[in-house]
């Protein structure tokens, strides 16, 4: 029997999409604002000269976003390793912290094969990454380039 514990209820699964819907309009967003990284057969968005050009700002960081920010501070996003573990993502400049929560929430999310033992640690905990994420790249917006601003408004 296949352990259906991670599947979405519908109220997850409506926060989830909204969450791939606004990941996609960066993405984008980045690829179409010059934010791109052309490889031999693909274009990527370029995320990291995206991180470069935020940290030529100071953060302010919004009231709205304290709490989230808090909780990411506390529990940060795990990246998984070859040997099947999981390391906190490392916490550099502010802007590059903030970036690297999202994509790599993102990745451990719809990249799949996360679970080798089937047993997800805590489900309760995605969705809590995944709704601070998405409040997250709302306010981001205000933040971002023009050029970035004129995709996703």
């Amino acid at each position: 029997m296949k352990n259906t514990s991670w599947y979405p209820n519908p109220k997850e699964a409506e926060n989830i999409t909204i969450f791939i819907l606004w990941f996609s309009r960066y993405e984008f967003a980045l690829k179409n604002g010059n934010y791109q990284v052309i490889g031999k057969d693909n274009l990527e968005p370029d995320w990291g000269r995206f991180i470069a050009d935020l940290n030529t700002q100071e953060v302010p960081i919004p009231n709205s976003l304290e709490n989230e920010l808090a909780y990411l501070k506390n529990n940060p996003p795990k990246k998984q390793l070859s040997d099947k573990s999981w390391k906190a993502i490392q916490r550099n400049s502010d802007w590059e912290w903030i970036i690297r929560s999202l994509t790599t929430v993102r990745n451990n999310l719809f990249h799949g094969g996360k679970h080798f033992d089937g047993q997800i640690l805590d489900p309760a905990r995605d969705q809590v990454l995944i709704d601070i994420c998405l409040k997250i790249m709302k306010e981001l917006i205000l933040f971002c380039p023009q050029e970035i601003q004129d995709f996703l408004s």
